[in-house]
């Protein structure tokens, strides 16, 4: 008797290989392999303590059925709106109305939340939302996460204003003046070494300025490219955030290392909606990248140069906006 005792509290451990625990069923679905999707309760045995799904239990009424994972096309289950944190004093992490262009150039419209690294995630600067949370008109959330690559941007109304956000990077990334004929984001992975950053190994600056010359040469290669017409973007979105995701493919080894904040200087995107183009402008080369934006619009030299010392961005883009003559 003892010894079959004992057998039963091992099975869990000689059928998995580990200990697992179950988690209660919710209204959820499961799409088998064959493509067909099935609603019904859902709930999910888990190793601990890596949390891996080991299975997948489903039922609806009579119909009930165990998957493995590799069975299943697709399975989750329902969370609504109340079953998430609402109240963050940062208030784009809360649900606002809003829409989000799935990659296929689909728009779905609801209430919109960014769901940001928490602390314990990540020992990396967030840049940004890594995941988009976007509840339908029953307040059933489903979760975008940047990584995975589902989703080109969201928007957001916080008070009357609409704030984007572009996938980039796996982060989504806000753009500034989303609708004018300058856009510009911050780049998550900058690649211009700060030469006066003194408190960092000899090897991570070497990291730095190899990474740094690939990208280097990748950005000269696509130095302008032209907005795929055919993603079925928001007009009012539209060119800018097509625009950053393509300006993403020429800065794909760009630097992601911890302590970048220490040896690289701050780096934004300047997408012109007008030219397809965009251009890396950072502390050094702010003047530069100006004379080039406006070339052939007749201002004096002195003038742009001036703007390029200006430290707030916000004001070389409204001096850009307000000078672009082509």
């Amino acid at each position: 008797m003892k010894f079959t005792a004992f057998i039963l509290l091992l099975l869990p451990t000689l059928v998995f290989g580990q200990s697992y625990t179950t988690t209660g069923f919710k209204p959820g679905y499961v799409v088998l392999n064959s493509g067909e999707r099935k609603d019904g309760e859902v709930n999910y045995r888990v190793s601990t303590p890596d949390r891996e799904i080991l299975m997948i239990r489903y039922k609806n009424g009579k119909d009930k059925a165990n998957y493995y994972p590799d069975e299943l096309q697709d399975h989750g289950q329902t969370v609504l709106i109340a079953d998430e944190k609402n109240n963050y004093s940062d208030v784009s992490r809360n649900f606002n109305p809003g829409y989000v262009i799935l990659s296929d150039g689909s728009k779905i419209e609801g209430k919109v939340a960014g769901r940001t690294k928490e602390p314990h995630e990540s020992q990396y600067k967030n840049y940004g939302p890594v995941a988009v949370k976007y509840a339908n008109d029953k307040d059933e959330v489903t979760k975008y996460w940047a990584n995975k690559k589902e989703v080109l941007y969201y928007v957001q109304s916080i008070n009357g204003k609409e704030t984007h956000y572009i996938n980039l990077y796996d982060y989504f990334v806000e753009v500034g003046n989303p609708t004018g004929r300058f856009s510009y984001f911050v780049n998550p992975r900058p690649t211009h070494i700060n030469e006066s950053a003194t408190n960092l190994s000899k090897n991570l600056a070497a990291l730095a300025e190899e990474q740094a010359t690939k990208l280097a040469a990748s950005a000269a290669a696509k130095k302008s490219f032209e907005i795929d017409q055919n993603k079925g973007t928001d007009a009012a979105v539209g060119n800018a955030t097509i625009a950053a995701m393509n300006a993403a493919t020429a800065v794909q080894d760009a630097i992601d290392v911890e302590g970048a904040d220490d040896i690289l200087y701050k780096e934004y995107f300047i997408v012109d909606n007008k030219n397809k183009t965009r251009s890396v402008v950072y502390k050094k080369n702010i003047d530069q990248v100006l004379n080039a934006l406006l070339d052939g619009c007749g201002l004096d030299e002195k003038i742009v140069e001036k703007t390029g010392s200006i430290k707030e961005l916000t004001e070389v883009m409204g001096f850009l906006e307000e000078n672009a003559c082509n």
